[in-house]
């Protein structure tokens, strides 16, 4: 599987659903972050992401966008790359009653330094939200989600129920807490799955900046040989909407 063409179909469906959207609420940001350290060794770090979502009342919600890290540390003249990965995601939301709602939900994965060429996720399925809200929101969905991944050389397919959960809180002042965690068993195999959760606070310096914290964590019960199951990352930056 061809990764940048990939995430460029990701970027188009975003345009698209952008362009033609009639909402109540329609945003796009970009968050960019950046760290260096130097000394006996160096480090540099970079990431962005953009991302735009969107919702009508009645209608539906839709939530499209691409990131990507990279990092490489230098000691006594030897590089070595410590970050290289990427994500584009789409998932959009029908409404089907006051509280629940109809949903598909597509992500494509590259970690390089986890031996991931590629791994795509997509499936339908349903939510119940608990709590909604203009600020507030706690959903839970699940469906079947079919997996294709290439990992550590290996080309494998497989069905997985998708079980997941999200929660925002906005604030009058523009900035807003959020997380969610998502659990993806192998239906044949429960022992074997993946589990990502996240959990962010943007603090609004205006109307259009924030200051952004993430905290990401993955956790793939069967990792490549001589690799970890659990990878986590903790982002620091800006998020201006555009």
């Amino acid at each position: 599987m061809n990764i940048s063409k990939s995430l460029l179909i990701l970027a188009g469906l975003s345009l698209g659903l952008t362009a033609s959207a009639s909402t109540n609420r329609l945003e796009t940001s970009l968050s960019a972050g950046a760290s260096l350290t130097d000394g006996n060794t160096k480090t540099q770090q970079g990431n962005i992401r953009l991302v735009t979502e969107g919702e009508r009342d009645k209608l539906g919600s839709f939530k499209v966008g691409a990131d990507a890290k990279y990092g490489q540390s230098e000691k006594d003249n030897v590089k070595d790359t410590t970050v290289n990965n990427a994500k584009g995601f789409a998932n959009v939301k029908k409404t089907l009653s006051e509280k629940t709602f109809a949903y598909f939900d597509l992500t494509l994965d590259h970690d390089e330094i986890a031996d991931l060429n590629y791994r795509l996720t997509a499936g339908p399925g349903v939510g119940l939200f608990l709590v909604k809200t203009d600020d507030n929101k706690l959903s839970f969905e699940t469906g079947p989600t079919f997996v294709s991944e290439d990992k550590a050389d290996v080309q494998d397919e497989y069905l997985a129920l998708r079980i997941g959960e999200n929660g925002e809180m906005r604030f009058t002042n523009k900035s807003k807490i959020w997380e969610s965690v998502e659990y993806l068993p192998q239906v044949d195999d429960v022992t074997r799955y993946l589990l990502n959760a996240e959990l962010g606070i943007e603090a609004a310096v205006n109307n259009r900046l924030s200051l952004r914290l993430v905290l990401q964590d993955k956790y793939d019960s069967d990792p490549g040989q001589d690799l970890e199951s659990n990878d986590l990352s903790f982002i620091a930056g800006i998020s201006l909407k555009i």
